[in-house]
Protein backbone atom coordinates (compact mmCIF):
# COMPACT_ATOMS: atom_id res chain seq x y z
CA UNK A 1 0.00 0.00 0.00
CA UNK A 2 1.41 3.20 -1.03
CA UNK A 3 -1.37 5.46 0.45
CA UNK A 4 -4.93 5.42 1.92
CA UNK A 5 -7.48 8.23 2.05
CA UNK A 6 -10.80 8.01 3.37
CA UNK A 7 -13.23 7.89 0.98
CA UNK A 8 -14.98 11.34 -0.19
CA UNK A 9 -18.59 11.65 -1.65
CA UNK A 10 -18.93 15.09 -2.64
CA UNK A 11 -18.45 16.07 -5.98
CA UNK A 12 -15.16 17.77 -6.93
CA UNK A 13 -13.64 17.57 -3.26
CA UNK A 14 -9.96 17.38 -2.83
CA UNK A 15 -8.96 15.54 0.50
CA UNK A 16 -5.30 15.73 0.95
CA UNK A 17 -3.12 14.08 4.32
CA UNK A 18 -0.56 16.12 4.30
CA UNK A 19 1.44 13.09 6.12
CA UNK A 20 1.73 11.44 2.19
CA UNK A 21 3.66 14.88 1.22
CA UNK A 22 6.37 15.11 3.40
CA UNK A 23 9.21 13.42 1.23
CA UNK A 24 8.11 16.21 -1.44
CA UNK A 25 8.59 18.94 1.12
CA UNK A 26 11.53 17.86 1.51
CA UNK A 27 12.66 18.06 -2.49
CA UNK A 28 10.84 20.91 -3.65
CA UNK A 29 10.94 24.35 -1.59
CA UNK A 30 8.32 25.83 -3.67
CA UNK A 31 5.63 23.42 -2.43
CA UNK A 32 6.43 23.77 1.29
CA UNK A 33 4.57 27.97 0.21
CA UNK A 34 2.57 26.81 -2.61
CA UNK A 35 1.41 22.85 -2.07
CA UNK A 36 -2.02 22.37 -2.07
CA UNK A 37 -1.97 20.16 0.75
CA UNK A 38 0.06 23.13 2.66
CA UNK A 39 -2.60 25.08 1.54
CA UNK A 40 -5.31 23.40 2.70
CA UNK A 41 -3.81 23.23 6.71
CA UNK A 42 -5.05 27.00 6.43
CA UNK A 43 -3.04 30.13 5.32
CA UNK A 44 0.93 30.41 3.30
CA UNK A 45 3.29 29.09 5.74
CA UNK A 46 5.69 32.25 7.41
CA UNK A 47 9.45 31.90 6.58
CA UNK A 48 10.15 30.08 8.56
CA UNK A 49 7.36 29.03 10.24
CA UNK A 50 7.39 31.37 13.18
CA UNK A 51 6.92 34.51 14.16
CA UNK A 52 8.47 36.41 17.20
CA UNK A 53 6.22 35.20 19.93
CA UNK A 54 7.61 33.46 22.83
CA UNK A 55 7.53 29.84 23.03
CA UNK A 56 7.87 29.68 18.95
CA UNK A 57 11.29 28.35 19.05
CA UNK A 58 13.46 25.83 20.28
CA UNK A 59 13.95 21.93 20.24
CA UNK A 60 14.73 19.61 22.58
CA UNK A 61 14.51 15.73 23.45
CA UNK A 62 11.68 15.24 25.81
CA UNK A 63 7.83 15.55 26.08
CA UNK A 64 5.41 17.74 24.00
CA UNK A 65 4.43 20.68 25.27
CA UNK A 66 1.44 22.23 23.99
CA UNK A 67 1.03 23.19 20.56
CA UNK A 68 4.57 24.22 19.53
CA UNK A 69 6.50 25.50 16.12
CA UNK A 70 9.42 23.38 14.92
CA UNK A 71 12.95 25.70 17.08
CA UNK A 72 16.38 26.28 17.25
CA UNK A 73 19.16 23.71 17.70
CA UNK A 74 19.63 21.81 21.04
CA UNK A 75 21.77 18.15 21.41
CA UNK A 76 22.19 16.23 24.53
CA UNK A 77 23.96 13.27 25.32
CA UNK A 78 21.45 10.89 24.79
CA UNK A 79 19.29 13.02 21.79
CA UNK A 80 19.58 15.15 18.97
CA UNK A 81 17.55 17.86 17.97
CA UNK A 82 18.08 19.86 14.32
CA UNK A 83 17.53 23.84 13.47
CA UNK A 84 18.63 25.54 10.54
CA UNK A 85 18.65 29.02 9.54
CA UNK A 86 20.47 31.90 7.99
CA UNK A 87 20.55 34.81 9.56
CA UNK A 88 23.50 37.18 12.13
CA UNK A 89 24.28 36.53 16.01
CA UNK A 90 21.36 38.86 17.05
CA UNK A 91 18.96 36.66 15.43
CA UNK A 92 20.30 33.47 16.87
CA UNK A 93 20.28 34.90 20.25
CA UNK A 94 16.74 35.86 20.01
CA UNK A 95 15.69 32.09 18.95
CA UNK A 96 18.38 30.44 22.01
CA UNK A 97 16.63 32.72 24.63
CA UNK A 98 13.47 31.72 23.06
CA UNK A 99 14.39 28.08 23.19
CA UNK A 100 15.61 28.38 26.86
CA UNK A 101 12.43 29.61 28.00
CA UNK A 102 10.23 26.77 26.70
CA UNK A 103 12.83 24.60 27.62
CA UNK A 104 13.18 25.74 31.19
CA UNK A 105 17.16 26.26 30.85
CA UNK A 106 16.95 29.13 32.86
CA UNK A 107 16.14 27.10 36.04
CA UNK A 108 18.55 24.56 35.33
CA UNK A 109 21.63 23.92 37.75
CA UNK A 110 23.88 23.60 34.99
CA UNK A 111 24.38 24.06 30.96
CA UNK A 112 26.82 22.88 28.83
CA UNK A 113 28.04 24.93 25.89
CA UNK A 114 29.82 22.64 22.99
CA UNK A 115 31.05 24.79 20.38
CA UNK A 116 34.01 25.79 18.37
CA UNK A 117 36.25 28.75 19.15
CA UNK A 118 33.99 31.75 18.04
CA UNK A 119 33.76 34.06 20.40
CA UNK A 120 30.53 35.22 19.20
CA UNK A 121 29.08 31.70 20.30
CA UNK A 122 30.52 32.34 23.63
CA UNK A 123 28.94 35.80 23.90
CA UNK A 124 25.97 35.19 23.11
CA UNK A 125 25.53 32.49 25.49
CA UNK A 126 26.59 34.32 28.62
CA UNK A 127 24.36 37.53 27.15
CA UNK A 128 21.22 34.68 26.70
CA UNK A 129 21.90 32.98 30.08
CA UNK A 130 23.42 35.25 32.35
CA UNK A 131 23.34 34.11 35.99
CA UNK A 132 22.84 30.48 35.10
CA UNK A 133 25.81 28.86 35.63
CA UNK A 134 27.22 27.48 32.09
CA UNK A 135 29.91 25.67 31.65
CA UNK A 136 31.77 26.12 28.25
CA UNK A 137 33.67 23.26 26.18
CA UNK A 138 35.92 23.66 23.20
CA UNK A 139 35.79 20.98 21.16
CA UNK A 140 38.80 19.07 20.77
CA UNK A 141 38.92 18.67 16.82
CA UNK A 142 39.02 21.98 16.47
CA UNK A 143 41.97 22.39 18.98
CA UNK A 144 43.74 19.33 17.49
CA UNK A 145 43.26 20.82 13.53
CA UNK A 146 45.16 24.04 14.89
CA UNK A 147 47.85 21.96 16.29
CA UNK A 148 48.10 19.51 13.61
CA UNK A 149 48.50 22.72 11.36
CA UNK A 150 51.33 24.05 13.92
CA UNK A 151 52.80 20.47 13.80
CA UNK A 152 52.90 20.36 10.11
CA UNK A 153 54.83 23.69 9.80
CA UNK A 154 57.20 22.76 12.48
CA UNK A 155 58.05 19.23 11.45
CA UNK A 156 58.95 18.07 7.48
CA UNK A 157 59.30 14.52 8.55
CA UNK A 158 56.45 12.19 9.25
CA UNK A 159 57.85 10.56 11.56
CA UNK A 160 58.54 13.54 13.23
CA UNK A 161 54.92 14.75 12.60
CA UNK A 162 53.03 11.39 13.75
CA UNK A 163 55.26 11.52 17.25
CA UNK A 164 54.72 15.24 18.37
CA UNK A 165 50.78 15.04 17.53
CA UNK A 166 50.61 12.15 19.79
CA UNK A 167 52.17 13.67 22.54
CA UNK A 168 50.03 16.63 22.29
CA UNK A 169 47.03 14.62 22.10
CA UNK A 170 48.21 12.77 25.35
CA UNK A 171 48.49 16.37 26.87
CA UNK A 172 44.98 17.55 26.05
CA UNK A 173 43.44 14.84 26.99
CA UNK A 174 45.29 14.73 30.64
CA UNK A 175 44.34 18.56 30.43
CA UNK A 176 47.43 19.96 30.21
CA UNK A 177 46.98 22.42 27.91
CA UNK A 178 49.82 24.66 29.22
CA UNK A 179 52.43 21.54 28.57
CA UNK A 180 51.04 21.63 24.81
CA UNK A 181 51.31 25.72 24.89
CA UNK A 182 54.93 25.54 26.50
CA UNK A 183 56.16 22.82 23.80
CA UNK A 184 54.76 25.66 21.00
CA UNK A 185 55.32 28.60 22.17
CA UNK A 186 59.71 28.71 21.78
CA UNK A 187 58.64 27.69 17.58
CA UNK A 188 55.87 30.49 17.29
CA UNK A 189 58.13 33.32 15.17
CA UNK A 190 59.00 30.41 12.93
CA UNK A 191 55.35 30.15 11.39
CA UNK A 192 52.37 32.21 11.21
CA UNK A 193 49.91 28.15 11.89
CA UNK A 194 52.31 27.92 14.93
CA UNK A 195 51.41 31.17 16.51
CA UNK A 196 47.80 31.09 15.82
CA UNK A 197 47.61 27.70 17.76
CA UNK A 198 49.65 28.92 20.91
CA UNK A 199 47.24 31.99 20.50
CA UNK A 200 44.15 29.71 19.88
CA UNK A 201 44.97 27.76 23.18
CA UNK A 202 45.90 30.50 25.54
CA UNK A 203 42.62 32.03 24.85
CA UNK A 204 40.32 28.94 24.94
CA UNK A 205 42.75 26.85 27.88
CA UNK A 206 39.63 27.68 30.15
CA UNK A 207 37.31 25.35 28.29
CA UNK A 208 39.97 22.59 27.50
CA UNK A 209 39.78 20.53 30.55
CA UNK A 210 38.57 17.88 28.88
CA UNK A 211 40.16 15.28 31.41
CA UNK A 212 37.40 16.45 33.71
CA UNK A 213 34.66 16.54 31.49
CA UNK A 214 35.25 13.18 30.57
CA UNK A 215 34.94 12.05 33.91
CA UNK A 216 31.54 13.57 34.43
CA UNK A 217 30.36 11.69 31.60
CA UNK A 218 30.45 14.85 29.20
CA UNK A 219 30.81 15.49 25.24
CA UNK A 220 34.17 16.85 24.06
CA UNK A 221 33.42 17.11 20.57
CA UNK A 222 30.60 18.02 17.89
CA UNK A 223 30.38 15.34 15.33
CA UNK A 224 26.63 14.96 16.40
CA UNK A 225 26.21 18.49 14.74
CA UNK A 226 28.65 18.27 11.65
CA UNK A 227 27.23 15.01 10.94
CA UNK A 228 24.11 16.64 10.52
CA UNK A 229 25.37 19.38 9.16
CA UNK A 230 26.32 17.74 6.26
CA UNK A 231 23.16 15.26 6.49
CA UNK A 232 20.47 18.04 6.70
CA UNK A 233 22.17 20.79 4.93
CA UNK A 234 25.28 19.61 2.83
CA UNK A 235 23.32 16.90 0.99
CA UNK A 236 19.98 19.30 0.65
CA UNK A 237 21.47 22.61 -0.09
CA UNK A 238 24.72 22.22 -2.05
CA UNK A 239 23.67 19.87 -5.28
CA UNK A 240 25.07 21.09 -8.45
CA UNK A 241 23.28 23.88 -9.75
CA UNK A 242 21.48 24.54 -6.97
CA UNK A 243 20.70 28.69 -6.07
CA UNK A 244 19.01 29.88 -2.62
CA UNK A 245 17.27 32.98 -1.53
CA UNK A 246 17.42 33.73 1.91
CA UNK A 247 13.67 32.93 2.50
CA UNK A 248 13.93 29.89 0.20
CA UNK A 249 16.37 28.40 1.90
CA UNK A 250 15.41 29.08 5.72
CA UNK A 251 11.76 27.97 4.35
CA UNK A 252 13.18 24.31 3.04
CA UNK A 253 15.49 24.58 6.38
CA UNK A 254 12.63 24.82 8.44
CA UNK A 255 11.17 21.70 6.69
CA UNK A 256 14.20 19.42 6.76
CA UNK A 257 14.43 20.30 10.46
CA UNK A 258 10.79 19.63 11.54
CA UNK A 259 10.43 16.47 9.88
CA UNK A 260 14.20 15.59 10.89
CA UNK A 261 12.85 16.02 14.57
CA UNK A 262 9.87 14.02 14.20
CA UNK A 263 8.02 17.47 15.29
CA UNK A 264 5.58 17.04 12.19
CA UNK A 265 2.72 16.90 14.26
CA UNK A 266 3.82 19.29 16.83
CA UNK A 267 3.87 21.54 13.75
CA UNK A 268 0.34 20.77 12.36
CA UNK A 269 -1.29 21.28 15.95
CA UNK A 270 0.76 24.29 16.27
CA UNK A 271 -1.03 25.52 12.95
CA UNK A 272 -4.36 24.44 13.93
CA UNK A 273 -4.00 26.55 17.22
CA UNK A 274 -2.76 29.55 15.58
CA UNK A 275 -5.51 29.56 12.41
CA UNK A 276 -7.93 28.67 15.28
CA UNK A 277 -7.04 32.29 16.88
CA UNK A 278 -6.76 33.88 13.87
Amino acid sequence: MVAEHARSFAKGEAVHDILHYLPVLRRKPGAVRNGAPVKALDAELPAPWREDRPGDAGVRAGGRRGAQAPGAAGVRIDSARSEGGTGRSSEFAARLERFGHREGLFEAGELVVLSDGAAWIRNVCEEVFAGTGTTFILDQFHALEYAAAAVRALAPDRGERKARMERIKAQLNGGRVDLAVAGLKPHRHRDEAVEACVRYMEANKDRMRYDVYRKRGLPVGSGVVESACKRIVGSRFKRSGCRWSKAGANALLAAECCIDNNRWADFLDWRACRAAAA
